[in-house]
């Protein structure tokens, strides 16, 4: 239908909605709701997708215990752990997009 092949059509405008704002047309009345929020979550996921070394940082800070600074910060992670984070992320990359 021709609902899909304008949201196929706008999809870089789509990826590039802050992620605040749920609606292209911003405050009017949808005309396909049910599709435009599967359309959202599914710029989602990939927003979430194109950003492994920041997930696996959330999921450090989440799951690990941590040793503080004198001042009482959260000690950054070891170098070597970022450097498998993102060696972690470039093998998790699928070949066809290279």
């Amino acid at each position: 239908p021709k609902q899909i092949r304008d949201w196929r059509s706008k999809k870089n405008k789509l990826m590039n909605v802050s992620p605040h704002i749920k609606r292209m047309n911003k405050g009017k009345r949808p005309k396909y709701p049910e599709l435009e929020n599967e359309v959202y979550k599914w710029v989602q996921e990939l927003r979430h997708k194109q950003k492994p070394v920041r997930n696996y940082y959330n999921e450090w800070m989440a799951d690990e215990v941590h040793t503080f600074t004198k001042k009482g910060r959260i000690k950054r992670p070891a170098y070597n752990l970022i450097a498998q984070w993102v060696l972690d992320a470039w093998n998790n990359i699928d070949p066809t997009l290279i």
